[in-house]
């Protein structure tokens, strides 16, 4: 083979190469795009349901995903679960509500649905590291919360962390 057909030769198993790289390098970002979709179309659903533990099944099913394939894509996309992080939503909104209303303790704990008013003291203070009467006297004209803050505290603990 003369010298100028191998370079030919090599010269386009060279662009093959590129241009299958380019196409991984595509379908990589457009998978990674479509998770991300997903995965903000449950956070949607989960959002929207205020009461009770998140049904995986059921959210999986809306989406069109297993429930395996939707907790791994949530999992890779937030560092969390699908539970994870409806409990912390629920927690957002006990936190909201002691904030804005003189409801007992007891009464928030059974609007958001958790198992018994032990059960949502014992998750409140491991998540804001208060009780919830004492998240109540402490953050009377707090600021919002975000539902992606990992530990949520009122404003004057933020430096004590």
């Amino acid at each position: 083979m003369s010298r100028v057909k191998r370079w030919n030769v090599g010269l386009a198993a060279s662009a093959w190469e590129i241009l299958a790289a380019v196409l991984s390098a595509a379908q990589r970002q457009e998978v990674g795009s479509r998770a991300h979709d997903l995965v903000r179309r449950a956070k949607l659903i989960l959002e929207e349901q205020r009461e009770g533990l998140p049904v995986i099944a059921e959210v999986a099913a809306a989406l069109g995903l297993s429930p395996s394939h939707l907790q791994h894509l949530f999992k890779q996309q937030t560092g969390q679960s699908p539970y994870q992080y409806h409990l912390q939503l629920k927690i957002q909104r006990a936190a909201e509500m002691l904030r804005g209303s003189d409801l007992p303790v007891k009464q928030i704990a059974q609007i958001l649905q958790f198992r018994s008013v032990y059960h949502f003291s014992t998750l409140f203070k491991k998540k804001t590291g208060l009780s919830p009467s004492g998240w109540r006297a402490d953050s009377q004209g707090g600021e919002r919360l975000e539902a992606s803050d990992e530990t949520v505290l009122p404003p004057r603990d933020q430096k004590r962390r």
